[in-house]
Protein backbone atom coordinates (compact mmCIF):
# COMPACT_ATOMS: atom_id res chain seq x y z
CA UNK A 1 0.00 0.00 0.00
CA UNK A 2 2.81 2.16 0.34
CA UNK A 3 4.28 1.56 -1.97
CA UNK A 4 1.37 2.41 -4.49
CA UNK A 5 1.09 5.50 -2.87
CA UNK A 6 4.63 6.58 -3.55
CA UNK A 7 4.03 5.24 -6.75
CA UNK A 8 1.01 7.59 -7.84
CA UNK A 9 3.13 10.91 -6.42
CA UNK A 10 6.12 9.84 -8.06
CA UNK A 11 5.01 8.88 -11.75
CA UNK A 12 8.27 7.97 -13.84
CA UNK A 13 10.36 10.12 -11.70
CA UNK A 14 8.30 13.45 -11.29
CA UNK A 15 6.01 14.71 -9.15
CA UNK A 16 2.35 13.89 -10.23
CA UNK A 17 1.83 13.84 -14.29
CA UNK A 18 2.33 16.77 -16.77
CA UNK A 19 -1.33 16.87 -17.14
CA UNK A 20 -1.76 17.25 -13.39
CA UNK A 21 0.75 20.16 -13.08
CA UNK A 22 -0.19 22.02 -16.14
CA UNK A 23 -4.12 21.92 -14.76
CA UNK A 24 -2.62 23.43 -11.56
CA UNK A 25 -1.22 26.24 -13.30
CA UNK A 26 -4.38 27.00 -15.39
CA UNK A 27 -6.08 26.80 -12.37
CA UNK A 28 -3.82 29.17 -10.77
CA UNK A 29 -3.53 31.28 -13.46
CA UNK A 30 -7.31 32.07 -13.47
CA UNK A 31 -7.22 32.60 -10.01
CA UNK A 32 -4.76 35.41 -10.53
CA UNK A 33 -6.46 36.78 -13.71
CA UNK A 34 -9.68 36.99 -11.06
CA UNK A 35 -7.90 38.43 -8.67
CA UNK A 36 -6.29 40.93 -10.53
CA UNK A 37 -10.03 41.99 -12.35
CA UNK A 38 -11.74 42.21 -9.60
CA UNK A 39 -9.30 44.66 -7.78
CA UNK A 40 -10.80 46.70 -10.50
CA UNK A 41 -14.07 46.34 -10.13
CA UNK A 42 -14.44 46.93 -6.31
CA UNK A 43 -11.71 49.93 -6.20
CA UNK A 44 -13.03 52.82 -4.81
CA UNK A 45 -11.20 55.10 -6.93
CA UNK A 46 -12.83 56.67 -9.60
CA UNK A 47 -12.51 59.63 -12.10
CA UNK A 48 -14.29 62.28 -14.14
CA UNK A 49 -13.85 64.25 -16.93
CA UNK A 50 -13.70 68.15 -16.31
CA UNK A 51 -12.56 71.92 -17.10
CA UNK A 52 -10.12 73.78 -15.03
CA UNK A 53 -12.29 76.91 -14.10
CA UNK A 54 -9.97 78.18 -12.11
CA UNK A 55 -7.04 78.46 -9.57
CA UNK A 56 -7.46 78.93 -6.07
CA UNK A 57 -4.32 77.79 -4.51
CA UNK A 58 -0.65 75.52 -6.08
CA UNK A 59 -2.40 72.49 -5.28
CA UNK A 60 -6.37 73.83 -5.21
CA UNK A 61 -8.24 73.93 -8.73
CA UNK A 62 -11.75 74.73 -9.42
CA UNK A 63 -13.15 71.82 -11.64
CA UNK A 64 -16.72 71.59 -14.04
CA UNK A 65 -17.75 68.24 -14.25
CA UNK A 66 -18.45 68.15 -17.85
CA UNK A 67 -20.72 65.35 -17.27
CA UNK A 68 -23.05 66.82 -14.84
CA UNK A 69 -21.85 70.29 -14.83
CA UNK A 70 -21.21 70.94 -11.09
CA UNK A 71 -18.27 72.52 -9.51
CA UNK A 72 -15.47 70.94 -7.48
CA UNK A 73 -12.29 71.96 -5.34
CA UNK A 74 -10.14 69.66 -6.35
CA UNK A 75 -7.17 69.27 -3.88
CA UNK A 76 -3.76 67.68 -5.00
CA UNK A 77 -3.93 64.28 -2.63
CA UNK A 78 -0.75 64.20 -0.07
CA UNK A 79 0.27 67.88 -0.63
CA UNK A 80 0.36 71.25 0.46
CA UNK A 81 0.10 74.46 -1.25
CA UNK A 82 3.44 76.77 -0.84
CA UNK A 83 3.29 80.76 0.38
CA UNK A 84 2.19 83.06 -1.27
CA UNK A 85 5.15 84.73 0.51
CA UNK A 86 7.46 81.67 -1.51
CA UNK A 87 9.72 82.99 -3.85
CA UNK A 88 8.35 80.03 -6.49
CA UNK A 89 4.06 81.20 -5.75
CA UNK A 90 3.81 83.48 -8.82
CA UNK A 91 5.77 80.63 -11.40
CA UNK A 92 3.33 78.04 -10.28
CA UNK A 93 0.36 79.94 -10.46
CA UNK A 94 1.61 81.07 -13.93
CA UNK A 95 2.54 77.21 -14.54
CA UNK A 96 -0.77 75.95 -13.49
CA UNK A 97 -2.74 78.64 -15.84
CA UNK A 98 -0.82 77.51 -18.88
CA UNK A 99 -0.94 73.51 -18.26
CA UNK A 100 -4.54 73.41 -16.92
CA UNK A 101 -6.94 76.73 -16.39
CA UNK A 102 -9.83 76.28 -19.16
CA UNK A 103 -8.65 73.40 -20.32
CA UNK A 104 -10.11 69.79 -20.01
CA UNK A 105 -8.52 67.31 -17.40
CA UNK A 106 -9.06 64.33 -16.32
CA UNK A 107 -9.69 63.97 -12.22
CA UNK A 108 -9.11 60.73 -10.54
CA UNK A 109 -9.81 60.65 -7.04
CA UNK A 110 -11.59 58.28 -4.27
CA UNK A 111 -14.79 58.35 -2.96
CA UNK A 112 -14.82 60.35 0.63
CA UNK A 113 -18.14 61.60 1.70
CA UNK A 114 -16.62 63.37 5.33
CA UNK A 115 -15.24 66.41 3.07
CA UNK A 116 -16.30 68.74 0.74
CA UNK A 117 -12.76 68.55 -1.53
CA UNK A 118 -12.13 66.51 -3.39
CA UNK A 119 -8.50 64.79 -2.65
CA UNK A 120 -7.58 63.46 -6.12
CA UNK A 121 -4.95 62.93 -8.64
CA UNK A 122 -5.31 65.41 -12.05
CA UNK A 123 -4.18 64.07 -15.59
CA UNK A 124 -3.99 66.79 -18.71
CA UNK A 125 -3.42 66.91 -22.36
CA UNK A 126 -5.01 63.09 -22.52
CA UNK A 127 -5.25 61.20 -25.73
CA UNK A 128 -7.82 59.21 -24.96
CA UNK A 129 -8.14 55.82 -25.17
CA UNK A 130 -10.29 55.04 -28.06
CA UNK A 131 -10.46 50.83 -27.10
CA UNK A 132 -12.29 51.70 -23.51
CA UNK A 133 -14.35 48.60 -23.22
CA UNK A 134 -16.01 49.48 -20.17
CA UNK A 135 -16.27 52.72 -17.10
CA UNK A 136 -13.69 51.17 -15.33
CA UNK A 137 -11.04 51.15 -17.73
CA UNK A 138 -8.46 54.13 -17.95
CA UNK A 139 -9.38 56.86 -20.45
CA UNK A 140 -5.78 58.07 -21.29
CA UNK A 141 -3.66 56.27 -23.05
CA UNK A 142 -1.07 58.88 -22.25
CA UNK A 143 -1.08 61.83 -20.07
CA UNK A 144 0.43 64.64 -18.44
CA UNK A 145 0.52 63.78 -14.06
CA UNK A 146 0.00 67.12 -12.95
CA UNK A 147 0.89 66.34 -9.44
CA UNK A 148 4.01 64.79 -10.13
CA UNK A 149 4.96 67.86 -12.20
CA UNK A 150 4.26 70.23 -8.85
CA UNK A 151 5.91 68.27 -6.78
CA UNK A 152 9.11 67.70 -9.41
CA UNK A 153 9.42 71.69 -9.64
CA UNK A 154 8.45 72.39 -6.09
CA UNK A 155 5.56 74.05 -6.47
CA UNK A 156 3.61 71.91 -3.76
CA UNK A 157 5.09 70.67 -0.29
CA UNK A 158 4.42 66.74 -0.60
CA UNK A 159 3.33 64.76 2.57
CA UNK A 160 2.64 61.08 1.45
CA UNK A 161 4.82 58.61 2.38
CA UNK A 162 5.92 57.38 -1.36
CA UNK A 163 9.81 57.85 -1.39
CA UNK A 164 9.95 58.66 -5.06
CA UNK A 165 7.60 61.42 -4.53
CA UNK A 166 9.64 62.55 -1.31
CA UNK A 167 13.18 62.70 -3.33
CA UNK A 168 11.54 64.35 -5.97
CA UNK A 169 10.29 67.21 -3.72
CA UNK A 170 13.59 68.14 -2.20
CA UNK A 171 12.74 71.76 -1.15
CA UNK A 172 11.46 71.16 1.39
Amino acid sequence: MKQEIVNFFLKNGRICGWNQLNGMINRFAIFLCFIFISSFCFSQEIYFHGLTKSIKATNTLVVENLDDHKLYIVKIRDTDSISYKNPNYESAISYLKSRVLNKEVFVFYEIDHSENIINGSILYECVLNEDMDTIDDNPCTMAYNLDVELIKKNYVIYKGSNKFLRKLNTGW
